[in-house]
């Protein structure tokens, strides 16, 4: 998953660098500040989630352009990767559930 995050940060600079290019303008220092601080805080061998995915909202939200799809890609990606965890964790989960309800039946 980490890979699929660091291509869409990838992309979002891209976008960036585009943007400013073909609008002839420069795109807000802060917000990709915000954009590559919300990179390093989810890359790091232990992210930050929460102060990531601020990071990451206030430069979308500056420059919306750029890097809104970013902040999409990056949440459906991180929804995606815990609803499957959700569901390993579920069925990882049944088989003990099913055993102690065969040992209360037993008792």
């Amino acid at each position: 998953m980490l890979t699929l995050v660091q291509l869409s940060f990838d992309e979002g600079a891209a976008v960036a660098r585009l943007t400013a290019r073909y609008e002839r303008r420069v795109i807000d220092p802060e917000a990709s500040a915000y954009f590559e601080e919300a990179k390093r805080l989810l890359l790091r061998p232990e992210p930050n989630l929460a102060l990531a995915l601020m990071a990451l909202w206030i430069a979308a939200s500056r420059e919306p352009d750029c890097y809104g799809l970013t902040h999409a890609g990056v949440l459906s990606l991180l929804l995606d990767a815990a609803q499957d965890t959700a569901a390993a964790e579920l069925a990882a989960a049944e088989p003990e559930q099913r055993l102690s309800v065969d040992l209360q039946k037993r008792s």
